[in-house]
């Protein structure tokens, strides 16, 4: 099997228990894990996840290489007037 379908099923399994999971927690019925903190994670979790991507555009805007101007002999531009 390879690794990419492995990779595949594993998601495809994880994604119901992290569901069914969530959703307990959320509803307040697993004991021993405060409601309230399910709320919390999940606001932490988007800003930081937003703060990520935004970070991410910034350096790619900040290292993308610029195109270069070309110049001829009259001083610049594309010649047409």
């Amino acid at each position: 099997m390879s690794p990419s379908k492995l990779v595949g099923y594993f998601m495809v399994i994880l994604s119901p228990i992290g569901f069914t999971f969530y959703t307990l927690w959320f509803f307040g019925l697993l004991r021993g894990l405060d409601p309230d903190l399910v709320l919390r994670a999940t606001v932490y979790l988007l800003a930081v996840s937003f703060f990520f991507v935004v970070g991410v555009l910034g350096y790619l805007v900040v290292t993308a290489p610029r195109p270069r101007l070309s110049t001829n002999s009259r001083g610049g531009g594309s010649g047409r007037a």
